[in-house]
């Protein structure tokens, strides 16, 4: 599992069935103690430089 991040709460906020209001801040502080699972292997490792 990777853990999610503000994309996906943005994502779920958009879907059908969110929890609404305050329930989907408690939820957010919920997903936010989800790490991504030790040993997880991607497909793909980016590395960045954002331009100064």
């Amino acid at each position: 599992m990777i853990a999610p991040d503000e994309t996906t709460f943005e994502y779920v906020k958009g879907r059908q069935f969110p929890p609404k209001g305050a329930e989907f801040d408690e939820a957010v502080a919920k997903w936010k103690l989800l790490p991504t699972e030790g040993g997880a292997v991607f497909d793909k490792t980016v590395f960045m430089r954002p331009a100064i």
